[in-house]
């Protein structure tokens, strides 16, 4: 189980002159959970936790305790340790095993029998949380092709598609 530190919340609350209840209503949670996570008596799961990043413009690595800290938030995405796998699982589905930006089948299968996808994270604005419209997944070539050389034609393409697909209910 991965261990999510209340402490980190808490000093990024203060940090910010908020109490719990205005914490809770900026990121639309409820203040007895903001409360819990931030006592240890109730881990965020992994949506929680990219809107508390988001908000407290911090990489996702700063919640967790234990893990490995890297550049992207990738490594965090792709970590099975991670309880709230379901969203990684989603994004997936969706994809079929396709990478959404170039189409290619994923390069191979991943150990546990699942299409090798990796997931990227679309900037958007500061008050859209995030969540499976705005991860993309991505073949290794693609993810690296955005990390680079950052093409706004690249981002745009997945964000319109990401955003044709959950209005029309597929792509």
């Amino acid at each position: 189980m991965i261990n999510i530190s209340g402490i980190k919340i808490r000093a990024l609350r203060k940090s910010k002159q908020l109490t719990i209840k205005e914490l809770a209503d900026r990121v639309g949670l409820s203040s007895s959970a903001i409360g819990m996570y931030e006592r240890g008596m109730r881990t965020p799961d992994l949506e929680t936790i990219f809107i508390l990043s988001r908000f407290f413009s911090v990489d996702l690595e700063y919640f967790f305790d234990g893990i490995e800290r890297s550049n992207s938030n990738n490594k965090i995405l792709n970590d099975d340790k991670i309880e709230s796998a379901y969203l990684r699982k989603q994004i997936l589905e969706r994809s079929k095993g396709f990478c959404e930006l170039c189409g290619n089948m994923a390069p191979f299968i991943s150990q546990d029998g699942q299409p090798y996808l990796e997931l990227y994270i679309l900037e958007s604005d500061d008050s859209t949380p995030l969540s499976k419209k705005n991860i993309a997944a991505v073949c290794p070539n693609c993810l690296k092709k955005l990390q680079v050389l950052k093409l706004p034609g690249d981002i745009i393409y997945l964000q319109n598609r990401l955003k044709n697909f959950y209005n029309r209910g597929s792509i």
